[in-house]
């Protein structure tokens, strides 16, 4: 059994990076190269297949070949699945937090400067 939660943690350990999670959503319209990648982020081809090989390596997404070109692709769609739903739990959780700043923000702005 930790061999499977090793394994689990490698996987999301695997997408938890911003740059990475950007390609999911980019992989999500279909196949792309790693130079579409690179310059729908705004990043280098070297930097978009470095995070192109952590994502593969955990077998998050798949490789294939059409004449000289890669294209990559989501390996198993559940993971835009997942995704999805953490984005749920993070606008959630981003909303509950700026509300509570706010309030902050109210408190510290009171007449006769007490908090």
């Amino acid at each position: 059994m930790r061999d499977a939660y090793r394994f689990h943690a490698e996987i999301c350990r695997s997408i938890a990076h911003p740059k990475r999670l950007e390609i999911l959503n980019l992989l999500r319209e279909g196949p792309r190269s790693v130079g579409e990648l690179a310059q729908a982020m705004e990043i280098t081809t070297a930097n978009a297949s470095q995070q192109l090989t952590v994502l593969r390596n955990a077998g998050v997404i798949r490789r294939s070949q059409v004449g000289t070109m890669a294209y990559y692709e989501i390996a198993d769609r559940r993971v835009l699945q997942a995704y999805d739903l953490m984005s749920e739990v993070v606008e959630e959780q981003y909303a509950r937090r700026a509300k509570s700043i706010s309030k902050l923000g109210r408190k510290a702005r009171r007449p006769g400067g007490r908090r």
